[in-house]
């Protein structure tokens, strides 16, 4: 039978420690960046309310403009009025896909994290198994 191995367990028992501080860290760091995709998603959610008023508020300005100028809303004025809208929808467009884009980079680094955790805490249970071993010689 072979001798005990102090120094191995020690250094096993101590080495499972700080595995364990470190998937700590990295649950933490899960949880900041599912905290941060919360955050984006409502960001999103209020920049995307706030291009539809600035579209509401350009339209019912060349509305008025065009009126006041004794022009009804079609010919030219309708153009105009038409393609205010386009560029108004794809600006609203962009804010959801940006938002969706910055929500999914979060959502990726959280199950990045997640996933660095649980290995973390797997090499962790393997140093108190290589710690005990060693008090054993084994």
């Amino acid at each position: 039978m072979a001798g005990v191995n102090y120094g191995g367990a020690v250094n096993g028992l101590f080495g499972a420690y700080g595995d364990f501080q470190a998937a700590s860290a990295y649950g933490k760091e899960a949880t900041i960046a599912g905290e941060n995709a919360t955050i984006a998603e409502a960001s999103g959610v209020i920049q995307k309310q706030q291009t539809e008023r600035n579209i509401t508020l350009a339209a019912g300005a060349e509305e008025a403009g065009t009126a006041s100028a004794g022009f009804s809303n079609s010919g030219s004025a309708g153009d105009l009025m038409r393609a205010s809208l386009e560029q108004g929808a794809l600006a609203k467009n962009l804010v959801a896909n940006q938002s969706a884009i910055t929500v999914r980079g979060y959502q990726e680094q959280q199950a990045a994290a997640n996933g660095q955790e649980q290995a973390q805490q797997v090499k962790g249970a393997g140093g108190i198994v290589t710690g005990v071993l060693g008090l054993f010689g084994l």
